[in-house]
Order: C-alpha cells, then structure tokens, then sequence
C-alpha cells in the first residue's frame, strides 16, 4: 500500500505490526527496521513529517552504520534525504542523496533503475538548490535527457 501511495490506508496497519513485534522482541532486528521505515515513509505520505523522519531517523541509528549492518542501507538513506527534501533541508537532502547513490553504484550497480533514479533525484535536488548554477543544470540534461525545466517545484 506504502508503494502504490495509498498512505492512510499503510499507516494502521503498519503502525500495529511495528507494536506487534516490538512487544515480543527485546532489541531492534533488521526486519522491524525495515518495517519501521515504511511506517515513517506511510507517516511522510500522511504529511506527518516529524513523526516519519523520527522512525527512519530511529531505524537507522538502531542498525548501526553501513552497508554490513543493513542490506539496504542506501535506500535507507535514500528515504531519509526524502524527509529532509520534504521538511525544506535540501543541503541536507543533497548530502543524503551523495552517499546514497555512492551505496548504489556499488550495488546493484550503475546500469541499475535504482542507480540512475537516485541520480537523477540527485541533479534535480542540486539543480533545485541552484538553478543559476550551470554545472547543475547541465548534469540534469545529462541524467534525464532533457532541457532544464526552470525553477522546479515541489510536487511531494
């Protein structure tokens, strides 16, 4: 549901299975991280900013750090750069997005739809940041394929 948009209808049912399994559990796992970043990511949908990037910060710092502590660490990354996007801290989005697609180009690798999302999303938030900067409009030409729209607006 989380993926198809459908937050509000995510959100219940998330929120109880992450309640479920934390009553049984007396540490994180990587599954219950992995279910509490969806739960942020339906809580982001809902609008719920702080209360998404509070469970995707928590996911995170309960893994540890990298990729040897968690699988996909760099769309755990890649989810957190949204919340930032998303509460005005494009910088810290940008920096999110650089160690994501880095995550990425290692594996799966740079042929991947994910690589080449992530590459993009990250051009488009450089160029977002400075649209008068040439280099940024010009990597977004590259990475899309098409000329610089204009100043870019925030659609999510």
């Amino acid at each position: 549901m989380v993926k198809s948009g459908r937050y509000d209808e995510a959100a219940g049912p998330l929120l109880e299975a992450v309640a479920t399994i934390e009553r049984h559990l007396d540490k994180p796992t990587l599954n219950l991280e992995i279910l509490g970043r969806a739960l942020g990511l339906a809580l982001l949908g809902r609008g719920d900013l702080s209360g998404g990037t509070r469970l995707i910060e928590q996911s995170l710092a309960n893994v540890g750090t990298g990729h040897g502590q968690m699988p996909d660490w760099s769309a755990a990354l890649d989810l957190l750069a949204t919340a930032r996007r998303l509460s005005g801290r494009a910088k810290e989005a940008d920096e999110l997005l650089d160690r994501a697609c880095a995550g990425y180009m290692r594996s799966p690798g740079p042929s991947s739809i994910t690589f080449i999302r992530c590459e993009a999303e990250r051009t488009w938030i450089k160029a977002w940041r400075m649209p008068a900067d040439t280099d940024a409009v010009a990597q977004w030409h590259q990475v899309v394929g098409r000329d610089w729209p204009g100043r870019l607006v925030v659609l999510h």
